[in-house]
C-alpha cells in the first residue's frame, strides 16, 4: 500500500507524548552547492517521492553557485541536509565523463542507449553488487556442456536480503561467442516471459566477443517482442578495458542518451545501499532509528510476538489517545516516552478484526511496511525494525511466508523510491521461531533449466530455413519433449528454450538427435563428380530432399544422398578419358613435330588434346579416347625419325659471331620464333681461322631448310676497313677504345682488329649494323685528322682592338689553338686544332665575332674631359676589365697645365664666386680645344650596354666643386692624397690645389659631397683649434717666475701645458725662450738643462666677470649649476610668457636656468665670430624651442646639444629647433611621473636658406663667398631651424610641464 492507499494516513507525532519536551521550532538551512548538481536535482525530482518528504524544499541559481534551502523541523532538515549532500556526491560521480580505469569498485555509468521505446540498455563500470534487478544474469566458462551452452535460473535471496531471478549462463569452451550470444537471447527472452521489467548481465568472466554478441542479441530481441515488459538492461562489469571496448562498438548501433530522468533514476537506484536482514530477539534491544510496533487490541488470528505487545502497551500508556487512532493509520511517538528503548522513535499501527477480514493478512502486512517505510523515507532516517506477525493454526500463513511478504514489499518499496540514505530494514523474529537462515531456503527454488544453445553447420540451418516441412517436423519432436525450437544460420546456432519450469535441461537432445542423424551435409565432392553435375544439373531434382548450396555443397536425407552421389559415379565412370605422359627431349623438335600433327588433327577431327610442358626433362601429355591417343603417338614417333640437317656456308669470323650470340640471338629457336620451323645448331672451334663451319640447320621440309640457310646468311655480314698510316695514332687512344666499345655493346657488331700496324680492321654482324658502324668508324677517323684555317677579321673596329680581341671574346678551348694574326690595317684569326674541334671552334668564333658591337659615348663637359683623362681613366679601365670591353678614349684632349691654371686662379676668383654655381666653367683656367672627346666601346652587345648605362650614370652625376679657404694653405699633399682615397667613395675623385688656398673637388657628386664634407671638417677642427686654443688661453692661463714676479707664457706654450695636465700626465717638456724645458706639473717647477736653472710655474683659471651673464647667480668652483627660478621673479615670467603664447593649455611646474662657463663661453665666441662674419642687419642670434627625453636633459645640460646625436630629418642630418614651443612640446616625451621636458635655447642661425633631407652641412651659397650658417623648412617666415654645429646653441633655460592641457 502506498501513499494513495485507502486507510493509510500521514504518521505523525501524538501530542501527549510531547510532554517535557519544548515544542519543535521550525527551522531552515541552506546548502550551498554547484549549478551541475543544481541541474541534477532538478533532473532527480521524478526519482524521488517528495510528497513522503517531512520538509520542504527550494532550491536557485545564484552567479556560479547554486542554493538549495530545507525548513521544516530541526531534525528533519538536518537530516535532509546532509542526506541530499550526499545523494548529489554520488549520483554526480556516477555519471560524471571521465577516464575508464583498468579495475573499478565505485559503479559509474559508461553508455546509457536507446533501444527502441520504453527500453533502454546501460553499460556501468564497478562492482556489479551494486545493482538491483528483478533478473541476474552471470556467465560463466565452468560447467557447460561440451558442444554448446546451459541457461539455469533459481529464485534467491541476495546479500542485501532482496529476492531476485538468478540466471547462470555455462559456457562450453567450443565457441563460447557465438555459444553466449544465443545463451543471452535465451536468458532475455525467459525473463521477458516472466513479466520482469529489469535485467542485470554480469559479463566480468567474457570477453570482447561480449560486444558484438549484445548488439546482436539486442537487435533479435527487439525485432521479435514488439511488446516486452522490459524497461531497462544493465549490463556491468569491472574489467575497464571490455568495458571502453563495449562503449565503443554500442555506439555504432544504437542512440547514446534517451531519457535523463530515467537514467538518474536508474543510478540513483544503483547507489542505494539497504541491507536487508532477518533477526532474532526482542524489539526492546533493537537500536535502529525506528521500532514498529503494531497496536491490535482484542485481535484474534493473527498476533505479535509478546515483546511487540509489551512495548505497546507501554505506548498506549504513555499516549492513550493512540487507542483513538483509525484503523490503518500510523503514528509517531518519540522513543522517550517509554522507558528502556534504543531507538528514536516508535511507529505506532492501529489493526482491527474488521480490516484484517476484509484485506486479508499479506495485505495488511504489505501496509504496514508501505507505510512505515514511507514514514521513514521522508524523515532521512537510517534504519527500522519491523516485527514478525506471529498467526495462530487458523490463520493459514506459515512464519517463513509472512517473512517472505515482508521481504517482498520491501524490496518493492525500495525499486520504486530508491534513495541513498536508507541503510538498514530488520525483521524482528522472536526468540523460539525459526531460525533467520531458514528463510533464504525458504525463498530459494530448484534450479530451473532455460534452455539450451548449441552449434551447427550453417548449411544445415540454411536447409531448415528453406525447407518449412522439415522444419514443422523438428519443432514437433521438440515440442514433445517440452521444448521450443529456434533456428539461426547468420551465427551457426541452434536454440532450445524449455516450455515449462519443470522441464529437464536434456530432455531436448534425444528428440532432437533423433531427427538429426537422419540429415547429412557433404562438402567437396570430386571434380570429375561436380564436373557431371555441371553438365546434368537435372540430376538433383530426381532426389526430393537433396539441395546444393555454393554449387559444391550439398544437404539431404542419409538414404538419397548415397543413391545421389552413386549415379554421379556412374557418369563419370562413363565419360572416362586416357592420358598418357611421356618425356619430350629434345623439346624444340616436339615443337615442331607437334604442330604438324595439330594442323593433321583438325583435318580427321581427333578429340585428343597434346601438352607440351617445358622442364627437366620436358614432357608431352596425349589426353582422349583410348584409340585416338594411339594414333598420334605413332605419328609423332614417325615424324620425329625424318629430320634432315643441312649446313650454313658462313666464315670462320661470322660462324664465330653466331657462336658468340646464341644465347641472345641465335638460339636453337631462332627461325621459331620467326614461324620457320627450322632448328639452328652451332658449333664452332676456337681456332678463327679454321674453314670448316659449324653452323646448321635441321627441319622436316626441304624447302625451309634452304629459306632458313639464306636467310642467316643475309642476316651476318662481314667488311674489313683499311686505316691510313697517318690516322693510325687515333686507334691508340682511350676515345678508340671506346668508340669500338660502345659500337658493339649491344652485340650486333664484333669488331677484329689483330693487325694494329698494318691498320686493318674487320666488322662482322647483322647486315644493317655493320654497315652503321663502318660509317661510325669513318667520321671518327676524318674528325681526328689535324687542320688549322684562318678566320679573317673584317671590321674595322675589331681591328683597332688587336691583341684585346681574344680577352673580350672571353675565349678559352684547349682543343683548339687561337691566334691573332696581326698586320697594318688588317686582322686574322689563326685555329689550329683536330678537325672536329676546329668545325665547332669556328662556328663559336664567327658567332663572338658577331656578338661584338661598338659603342659611342660623347663627352660635352670639359671638366669631365679632364677628369677622365687624368683620375676618371681608372674609372674607364676598371669597367672595361669588369665587362670584358674595351673602352678607349678618341679624340683631342683638354690641356691640363696646373700651373698655368693656378697663375690664373687669383685673378679670377672673385668673379668665379659671383657666378652661378652652373656656369663656373666659363672661366676655367684651363686651355681649350678644337675637338669633342669620345669614348669608344668594343664587345658583346649586352656589355657595351652595361659600360655605356654606367657611364651614362656616372655622366649624370658628375660635379665639379671649389672650396676657397685659408686653412687649405695649411694641408699637405699627403693629406689631400688621403682625402682622394678614401674607402667610401664610389668612383675615383680628383682633388688638385688649384692656388694655395683653392680646392678643386671632381667626381661624382656624392663622393664629391663627401669629399666637400671632409675638407670642411677639417677646416672646421682647424679653426675650433684655434678657437678652443683661444678660449682655453682666456680660461685657464700658465705663469711662470721671473726676478720675483709671475709672466704668463705665451699662447701655445700656455695651451701645451694645459693639453697635459688635462691628460693627467705629470711631466712634459716645452720650448721656451728657445731652450728645452723639462716640466714637472705635479711639483709645478720646470728645469732648463741648457742653462741649468729651475723655474717655478703654477696654473691659474682665468674666468673674467665679463664672460659670465650678469645675472648668473655665484658658481664657486662648480663649471654646471642648475638655478630654479622663482614664480615671481621677472625673469621667469619673461621665460612663462614665451613658452605660453604657443603652447597654451600646458601646466609650467618649474623653470631652472642653466648656468654652464664653458658651453657658455664657446657659444658666446662663436657668436662674435658670426656677428663679424656675417653683413650688418643679419639677425644671427634667435631664441628657439627644443623638446626631449627625460633621459637626454641631464647630457644636454653638461655638454650641451651635440650634431653626432643627429639623426636623418626632412630639412638634413642636423639639430632642430622650434620658433613656437608648440611644436617642441610634441616631441618631449613624459618620464614615468608623466613630467615633460623642453630647453629654451639660443641658437646661432645666422645666414640660412631651405633646407633638403640628404644635407649634412648648410649647402654654398650661390655668389660663392661660402657656406650658410644653418637651414630652415621655409625661404621666409620660418618656423623650424636646422644647425649642424654644436656650438651653435646654448641651453638657457628648462622648462619643465605636465603632459596634459589644463582644462578652463
Amino acid at each position: 500500500m502506498g501513499p494513495s492507499s485507502p486507510g493509510w494516513t500521514q504518521p505523525k507525532i501524538s501530542q501527549d507524548d510531547r510532554q517535557g519536551y519544548h515544542e519543535e521550532v521550525p527551522c531552515t538551512k541552506t546548502l550551498f552547492v554547484t549549478p551541475m548538481e543544481i541541474r541534477l536535482l532538478e533532473q532527480l525530482l521524478g526519482a524521488l517521492a517528495l510528497s513522503l518528504w517531512k520538509v520542504e524544499i527550494t532550491w536557485q541559481y545564484q552567479e556560479d553557485a547554486g542554493i538549495i534551502v530545507f525548513s521544516g523541523s530541526h531534525e528533519a532538515v538536518l537530516a535532509a541536509q546532509v542526506a541530499v549532500s550526499q545523494m548529489l556526491i554520488r549520483v554526480s560521480q556516477a555519471v560524471r565523463p571521465g577516464p575508464i580505469r583498468p579495475l573499478a569498485a565505485e559503479l559509474r555509468v559508461i553508455g546509457f542507449y536507446c533501444l527502441r521505446q520504453g527500453l533502454s540498455l546501460y553499460l556501468w563500470h564497478g562492482d556489479a553488487s551494486g545493482l538491483s534487478g528483478d533478473v541476474i544474469i552471470s556467465i560463466s566458462g565452468k560447467g557447460g556442456s561440451n558442444h554448446g551452452a546451459s541457461v539455469l535460473s533459481q529464485r534467491l535471496l541476495s546479500q542485501r536480503g532482496a529476492p531476485h531471478t538468478h540466471v547462470d549462463v555455462l559456457l562450453s569452451h567450443l565457441g563460447p561467442g557465438k555459444l553466449g550470444t544465443g545463451a543471452l537471447l535465451l536468458a532475455l527472452q525467459s525473463a521477458s516471459q516472466q513479466q520482469h521489467t529489469s535485467v542485470v548481465i554480469c559479463v566480468d568472466p567474457a570477453g570482447t566477443w561480449m560486444a558484438e554478441a549484445v548488439a546482436w542479441v539486442m537487435t533479435m530481441f527487439t525485432s521479435s517482442h514488439h511488446v516486452s515488459s522490459l524497461s531497462s538492461i544493465s549490463v556491468v562489469t569491472r574489467d575497464g578495458a571490455l568495458a571502453a571496448a563495449l562503449h565503443a562498438a554500442w555506439r555504432r548501433y544504437w542512440p547514446t542518451g534517451g531519457s535523463q530522468q530515467e537514467l538518474l533514476g536508474k543510478v540513483l537506484q544503483a547507489q542505494e545501499s539497504v541491507s536487508v536482514e532477518v533477526v532474532t530477539g526482542s524489539m526492546a534491544n533493537q537500536k535502529t532509528d525506528v521500532v514498529v510496533l503494531p497496536l491490535a487490541p482484542g485481535l484474534h488470528g493473527p498476533c505479535w510476538c509478546r515483546g511487540a505487545q509489551d512495548l505497546a502497551e507501554a505506548a498506549l500508556a504513555a499516549a492513550p489517545h493512540l487507542r483513538e487512532a483509525s484503523p490503518g493509520e500510523v503514528r509517531t511517538v518519540l522513543a522517550d516516552a517509554v522507558p528502556d528503548l534504543n531507538c528514536k522513535m516508535l511507529y505506532v499501527v492501529r489493526l482491527d478484526e474488521e480490516q484484517l477480514w476484509h484485506q486479508g493478512a499479506h495485505q495488511v502486512i504489505r501496509q504496514i511496511v508501505q507505510s512505515c517505510l514511507g514514514s521513514l523515507y521522508g524523515s532521512f532516517l537510517q534504519s527500522i525494525s519491523f516485527p514478525l506477525i506471529q498467526p495462530d493454526s487458523g490463520a493459514g500463513m506459515e512464519e517463513q511466508e509472512a517473512v517472505c511478504v515482508m521481504l517482498d514489499e520491501i524490496n518493492r518499496f525500495l525499486k520504486h523510491k530508491p534513495n541513498t540514505w536508507m541503510k538498514l530494514v530488520q525483521i524482528v523474529c522472536p526468540p523460539g521461531l525459526s531460525p533467520p537462515g531458514l528463510v533464504a531456503e525458504y525463498i530459494k527454488t530448484p534450479t530451473e533449466a532455460v534452455g539450451f544453445c548449441q552449434l551447427e553447420d550453417p548449411l544445415f540451418l540454411r536447409y531448415l530455413d528453406e525447407s518449412p516441412a522439415t522444419l514443422h517436423k523438428f519443432e514437433g519432436h521438440l515440442k514433445a519433449a517440452g521444448y521450443s525450437f529456434q533456428a539461426y544460420a547468420s551465427q551457426g546456432i541452434l536454440l532450445f528454450q524449455a516450455r515449462a519450469k519443470s522441464s529437464d535441461l536434456h530432455s531436448w537432445e534425444p528428440a532432437f538427435r533423433s531427427m538429426r542423424e537422419k540429415f547429412t551435409v557433404r562438402r567437396g565432392l570430386q571434380m570429375d563428380l561436380l564436373g557431371v553435375l555441371s553438365d546434368e544439373p537435372s540430376l538433383v531434382e530426381k532426389f526430393e530432399s537433396i539441395r546444393v548450396y555454393d554449387g559444391m555443397c550439398f544437404v539431404g536425407l542419409v538414404c538419397e544422398m548415397a543413391r545421389f552421389l552413386q549415379s554421379l559415379q556412374v557418369k563419370a565412370f562413363q565419360k572416362q578419358v586416357v592420358c598418357r605422359q611421356y618425356p619430350a627431349e629434345p623439346m624444340h623438335r616436339y615443337v615442331i613435330v607437334k604442330d604438324m600433327v595439330d594442323k593433321e588433327m583438325q583435318l580427321s577431327k581427333h578429340h585428343v588434346s597434346i601438352d607440351l610442358r617445358q622442364g627437366s626433362p620436358a614432357t608431352i601429355t596425349l589426353q582422349g579416347p583410348c584409340g585416338q591417343v594411339t594414333e598420334v603417338e605413332r605419328r609423332l614417333e614417325q615424324l620425329l625419325g625424318d629430320f634432315r640437317v643441312v649446313p650454313v656456308p658462313l666464315s670462320p669470323l661470322q660462324a664465330w659471331f653466331v657462336h658468340e650470340l646464341r644465347s641472345e640471338v641465335f638460339s636453337e629457336t631462332f627461325f621459331l620464333e620467326r614461324e620457320i620451323p627450322v632448328l639452328l645448331c652451332v658449333t664452332v672451334s676456337s681456332d678463327l681461322q679454321e674453314t670448316s663451319t659449324g653452323v646448321l640447320v635441321s627441319g622436316l621440309d626441304w624447302n625451309k631448310l634452304q629459306e632458313a640457310a639464306k636467310l642467316l646468311m643475309s642476316l651476318v655480314c662481314q667488311q674489313t676497313l683499311l686505316i691510313e698510316e697517318g690516322l693510325r695514332w687515333a686507334t691508340e687512344c682511350q676515345e678508340w677504345t671506346e668508340l669500338l666499345a660502345r659500337l658493339g655493346a649491344k652485340k650486333d657488331v664484333a669488331f677484329h682488329f689483330d693487325r694494329p700496324s698494318q691498320g686493318v680492321l674487320t666488322m662482322v654482324g647483322l647486315h644493317p649494323h655493320v654497315e652503321e658502324a663502318e660509317a661510325a668508324v669513318r667520321e671518327y677517323l676524318s674528325n681526328n685528322s689535324l687542320v688549322q684555317e684562318r678566320l679573317a677579321v673584317l671590321r674595322p673596329e675589331l681591328v683597332e682592338v688587336g691583341e684585346e680581341l681574344l680577352r673580350i671574346m672571353d675565349w678559352e678551348n684547349p682543343q683548339v689553338k687561337v691566334q691573332v694574326c696581326s698586320s697594318p690595317g688588317a686582322l686574322s684569326l689563326e685555329l689550329e686544332g683536330l678537325r672536329k674541334d676546329v668545325q665547332e671552334a669556328r662556328k663559336a668564333v664567327r658567332a663572338d665575332l658577331l656578338s661584338l658591337v661598338l659603342g659611342i659615348v660623347a663627352v660635352r663637359d670639359r671638366a669631365l674631359e679632364e677628369y677622365l683623362t687624368s683620375a676618371g681613366e681608372s674609372l674607364l679601365q676598371g669597367l672595361a676589365q669588369q665587362l670584358r670591353c674595351v673602352v678607349s678614349l678618341r679624340g683631342r684632349t683638354w690641356s691640363t697645365d696646373w700651373e698655368r691654371g693656378q697663375g690664373l686662379v687669383s685673378e679670377k676668383t672673385d668673379a668665379l664666386r659671383k657666378l652661378p654655381k652652373g656656369k663656373k666653367g666659363a672661366l676655367s683656367p684651363f686651355a681649350e680645344a678644337s675637338e669633342r672627346l669620345v669614348i669608344r666601346i668594343v664587345g658583346r652587345e649586352d656589355k657595351v650596354a652595361c659600360v655605356k648605362t654606367a657611364l651614362s650614370s656616372f655622366m649624370t652625376q658628375f660635379h665639379e666643386e671649389s672650396i676657397c679657404n685659408t686653412e687649405i694653405v695649411a694641408f699637405s699633399d699627403q693629406t689631400l692624397k688621403d682625402l682622394s682615397r678614401r674607402s667610401f667613395y664610389r668612383f675615383p675623385l680628383a682633388l688638385h690645389r688649384i692656388q694655395g688656398n683653392v680646392l678643386c673637388v671632381r667626381g661624382c657628386r656624392e663622393d664629391v659631397d663627401k669629399a666637400v664634407a671632409a675638407v670642411y671638417a677639417k677646416i672646421q677642427a682647424a679653426q675650433a683649434k684655434q678657437v678652443d686654443t683661444q678660449i682655453l688661453y682666456g680660461l685657464v692661463k700658465w705663469y711662470h717666475m721671473s726676478h720675483g714676479e709671475w709672466f704668463p707664457f705665451d699662447i701655445a706654450i700656455s695651451h701645451q701645458l694645459e693639453s697635459e695636465y688635462g691628460k693627467k700626465q705629470r711631466k712634459t717638456v716645452i720650448i721656451w725662450e728657445g731652450q728645452r724645458t723639462e716640466v714637472d706639473l705635479l711639483k709645478q717647477e720646470g728645469f732648463v738643462p741648457g742653462r741649468g736653472t729651475t723655474i717655478s710655474i703654477r696654473r691659474e683659471i682665468c674666468l673674467q666677470d665679463k664672460v659670465i651673464a650678469p645675472h648668473w647667480e655665484p658658481m664657486g668652483e662648480g663649471l654646471v649649476k642648475m638655478v630654479e627660478l622663482q614664480p615671481s621673479s621677472e625673469e621667469y615670467q619673461e621665460v612663462a610668457k614665451g613658452f605660453n603664447r604657443t603652447a597654451e593649455g600646458f601646466s609650467i611646474l618649474k623653470i631652472e636656468r642653466v648656468q654652464n662657463k664653458f658651453l657658455w663661453v664657446s657659444y658666446c665666441w662663436k657668436r662674435s665670430w658670426m656677428v663679424t662674419k656675417n653683413p650688418p642687419g643679419v639677425r644671427n642670434e634667435r631664441i628657439l624651442y627644443h623638446g626631449t627625453q627625460p633621459e637626454n636633459c641631464c647630457s644636454i645640460q653638461e655638454i650641451g646639444f651635440k650634431s653626432t646625436c643627429r639623426k636623418v630629418g626632412l630639412y638634413g642630418q642636423g639639430l632642430y629647433f622650434g620658433v613656437d614651443a608648440s611644436l617642441s612640446v610634441f616631441y618631449a616625451k613624459p618620464d614615468s611621473s608623466g613630467h615633460r621636458f623642453v630647453f629654451q635655447a639660443r641658437v646661432l642661425t645666422g645666414q640660412f636658406t631651405r633646407g633638403e633631407e640628404k644635407m649634412a652641412l648648410p649647402p654654398q651659397k650661390p655668389d660663392g663667398s661660402g657656406r650658410y650658417d644653418s637651414v630652415a623648412n621655409l625661404a621666409s617666415r620660418p618656423t623650424v631651424f636646422v644647425t649642424f654645429f654644436d656650438d651653435h646653441a646654448y641651453p638657457e633655460y628648462l622648462i619643465t610641464f605636465h603632459g596634459t592641457r589644463v582644462q578652463y
